[in-house]
C-alpha cells in the first residue's frame, strides 16, 4: 500500500502539525479508563503506525479510539474511510450552495473547554424541500473548512439550535445519514452535544434518535431545557445576543461567501493504487 503523505516536513499538515520525530502525547478517554492500559493503547497506535507510517498519528489514535483499540476493527475503518475520501471529497461550495445559503450551519464562539461550536439551526430546515445529498456536502464542506486550522485531534462541540423549531422541521432521514457518515469519517470529533430548547415531544423524539448512535456519543449528548442548563456546556460569554450573550447572532462572514459567484469546478479525480485497491488519498488532507 502506498503511504499517504500529508507533508513532507510535519505530520500533519494543516493546523497544529506535529514536527516529524516528534509524538504527541494521547492520553486515554474516560470510557476505556479501566479496560485498557494507557501503554497498551500506544502499542496498538503503533501497529497502526507500523501500516500507515506517513499518516499523522493523531488521526491514526482516533480511529483507533473508534474501535475501542482493536487495530484489525480501526484498520478496516481508516481503509473505507479512504474510500469515503475518494469518492465524496473535495465538496465544492458549488455543489451545496442552496443549503449554504441558508445559514442554517456555522461556527460560532467556544464552549467550556475552548472547543469551537458548531450551530445547526433546527428552524431553517426542512425536510420536504431539502436534497438529502446536498445537504449532507453542506455539512462535510463546513467540517473539512474548520478541520483545516485544527489539530487532529482537536473537537469541537455541536449546538442544535432548536429556538423557533416545530416537528416539522425535525429530519430524522438526514440525521441517521450525518449520524453514520460522521461517526465513521471523522471519529472523536465531537466533545459534546447541546440540544437547546428541549421539552417533552423533544425528548421522546431523542429516544429515538439516540439508537442510532453509539453508546459512548449518546453520552455526550447534553439535552438542555434552560439557558442555565446550556451555560454549563458554554459560557454567557460565548453565547449568541439571542441567548443573552455577546456573541453576533450569526458570524460575520462565512467561507463559502468568497466563492459564492465563482463557477464550479469538476472534482480532481483521485490517483487509485492499481485496480480494485483503495484509492490515494495523498492530494487531500485527512482529517
Amino acid at each position: 500500500m502506498a503511504a499517504i503523505v500529508e507533508n513532507s516536513t510535519t505530520v500533519p499538515a494543516a493546523g497544529g502539525g506535529v514536527p516529524a520525530g516528534e509524538e504527541p502525547a494521547f492520553q486515554v478517554p474516560w470510557w476505556l479508563e479501566g479496560k485498557m492500559a494507557e501503554s497498551d493503547l500506544h502499542a496498538r497506535l503503533a501497529q497502526l503506525q507500523v501500516a500507515y507510517p506517513s499518516v499523522a498519528s493523531g488521526i491514526l489514535w482516533r480511529f483507533l479510539l473508534a474501535r475501542k483499540g482493536n487495530v484489525e476493527k480501526a484498520t478496516t475503518m481508516f481503509q473505507e474511510h479512504l474510500e469515503w475520501r475518494t469518492q465524496m471529497l473535495p465538496v465544492t461550495p458549488q455543489s451545496c450552495m442552496g443549503e449554504l445559503q441558508k445559514k442554517k450551519l456555522y461556527f460560532n464562539g467556544e464552549d467550556v473547554d475552548g472547543n469551537p461550536v458548531l450551530y445547526f439551526c433546527s428552524s431553517k430546515q426542512d425536510p420536504q424541500s431539502r436534497n438529502l445529498d446536498e445537504s449532507m456536502r453542506m455539512v462535510i464542506y463546513t467540517l473539512e473548512e474548520k478541520f483545516q486550522s485544527m489539530s487532529h485531534t482537536d473537537q469541537i462541540t455541536v449546538f442544535i439550535d432548536r429556538e423557533g423549531a416545530s416537528k416539522r422541521n425535525f429530519d430524522l432521514e438526514l440525521l441517521k445519514v450525518i449520524a453514520s457518515s460522521l461517526s465513521n469519517n471523522y471519529p472523536e470529533r465531537m466533545a459534546r452535544t447541546v440540544v437547546y430548547p428541549t421539552g417533552f415531544v423533544f425528548r421522546g423524539i431523542w429516544a429515538v434518535v439516540k439508537m442510532f448512535l453509539d453508546p459512548v456519543t449518546a453520552r455526550k449528548v447534553h439535552l438542555c431545557g434552560s439557558l442555565d442548563d446550556v451555560q454549563r456546556q458554554i459560557n454567557i460569554s460565548n453565547l449568541p445576543h439571542r441567548m443573552g450573550g455577546d456573541l453576533p447572532d450569526e458570524p460575520a462572514s462565512f467561507p463559502w461567501e468568497a466563492q459564492e459567484e465563482a463557477p464550479a469546478e469538476a472534482p480532481a479525480e483521485a490517483p487509485v493504487e492499481g485496480a480494485g485497491t483503495v484509492a490515494e488519498a495523498a492530494a487531500a488532507d485527512i482529517n
